[in-house]
């Protein structure tokens, strides 16, 4: 299988992925298709040779991990 190819398939899951995380109502499930989509676009990124794609990439993978850590991992601060 050729890269070209092999860039054309990775596209297609990764949007797939991206849109059934845009149609979720669950926001574990988003954030996690999410994640794993961008993941997906992250491997095309590099095998098609788009450096600051890949940039990007990953800091929506670290902005989306910080909120899934603010929103279902911190407990909320209790005052008294």
């Amino acid at each position: 299988m050729s890269l070209f190819i092999a860039s054309q398939i990775l596209a297609g899951i990764a949007s797939l992925l991206l849109t059934k995380a845009s149609f979720t109502r669950n926001d574990k499930l988003m954030r996690c298709l999410m994640l794993l989509g961008v993941i997906v676009w992250s491997v095309h990124n590099v095998i098609v040779g788009t450096p600051v794609a890949v940039l990007m990439d990953i800091l929506f993978v670290i902005s989306n991990l910080v909120g899934y850590y603010r929103v279902h991992i911190k407990k909320p601060l209790s005052i008294m």
